[in-house]
């Protein structure tokens, strides 16, 4: 009877239960099948057959959760002594300077995106926008460059002094090598300043400087960008010639003070209506911002590494010394074969 067998389910944990019996509990197979007559009472039959199996597997799952439960908080304890001994504490310390190294050198790859990513929304902004005047941006002579000003594109006008064209160095321009050109632009008040006004390839010898065409000596309209002075390198070169755009240096070169900024030359106006000849304008400013978001993404993952690893390979020690992979394996290879239950029937 069904309530007989209801009251016969076997509570022992060790009590294997046929997991296909409950994957098809329509009909068990010490049960015989009903017929086609008897439908109202087989549906009743099936839903209790049901209920009796599905009682059966909540019973065991529960049991064994508890058990492996039980098996966890015993082991806890002696996978934390193992990390206790020197060899893992030394592992441990190395997993905090390789995790300490990680996020350091995610913060440093994110100011460089930073950097970068400000820059370029400078550039962007700046470079194609309308000119303002030179003395809205640097009102007085001795004013420096502002930070958020660079690359400010401005307008001047004054007369260039050619005799005192001076020659930057070691300036790359698509993967060529050669001299940007600069000229000191004379303005209105008197003040003077430094006009990049391009670039041109190196000679062929290093003791020539290659020809240029020469800065128009009528009074001329510049229109160009602002941009700050560079640190001195290279000192000691020949007369005329400098290592870098270093304005305070150029300064001595020409024997008179210059504004601390230089502009890079964009378009000039002799009043000639003829666009004066001059060296070969310089490249637009990169803004690509670079990997440096995803360098930082990947250095700040992984930065727990070392702690998964510790733990990963203490574990395996200590499951090694305690003989529980031995057991794990046993326990596999007693298991056996599940065979469900229509290949049984049609064997």
């Amino acid at each position: 009877m069904i309530g007989q067998r209801d009251a016969q389910v076997p509570r022992d944990p060790s009590e294997r239960i046929d997991e296909r019996a409950v994957a098809c509990p329509f009909r068990l197979r010490d049960e015989p099948s009903l017929g086609v007559g008897s439908s109202v009472f087989g549906s009743q039959a099936r839903t209790q057959r049901w209920r009796i199996h599905r009682n059966r597997t909540v019973h065991i799952a529960t049991l064994g959760a508890r058990e492996g439960a039980a098996q966890v908080r015993g082991s806890v304890p002696e996978v934390i002594r193992t990390l206790l001994t020197r060899r893992w504490l030394a592992a441990l310390a190395v997993a905090v300077l390789f995790a300490t190294a990680c996020v350091f050198l995610g913060r440093w790859q994110w100011g460089r995106h930073e950097y970068k990513s400000a820059r370029a929304h400078q550039v962007q902004t700046y470079y194609s926008a309308p000119a303002v005047p030179l003395t809205q941006v640097l009102p007085d002579p001795g004013s420096p460059l502002p930070a958020d000003q660079q690359w400010r594109r401005v307008t001047m006008t004054g007369t260039y002094s050619p005799n005192d064209q001076l020659w930057v160095r070691n300036r790359p321009q698509n993967v060529v090598y050669g001299y940007e050109v600069l000229v000191p632009l004379r303005l209105a008040d008197g003040s003077t300043i430094l006009v990049d006004r391009g670039w041109v390839r190196n000679a062929e010898r290093a003791d020539i400087l290659p020809s240029v065409p020469p800065a128009p000596s009528a009074p001329v309209q510049v229109t160009g960008w602002l941009r700050p002075g560079e640190a001195s390198v290279n000192t000691g070169l020949p007369r005329g010639q400098l290592g870098s755009i270093d304005v305070q240096q150029a300064a001595q070169e020409l024997g008179t003070p210059v504004r601390p900024a230089y502009v890079v030359l964009e378009a000039e106006d002799d009043g000639s209506g003829a666009t004066p000849a001059r060296p070969a304008p310089l490249l637009a400013p990169d803004t690509d911002t670079g990997p440096h978001f995803a360098y930082a993404l990947q250095w700040w993952l992984a930065a727990p590494l070392g702690f998964v690893l510790v733990a990963v390979y203490a574990r395996r020690e200590w499951m090694d010394a305690t003989g529980e992979n031995a057991r794990r394996r046993e326990r596999a290879a007693g298991r056996p074969k599940k065979t469900r239950i229509w290949d049984e029937e049609d064997a």
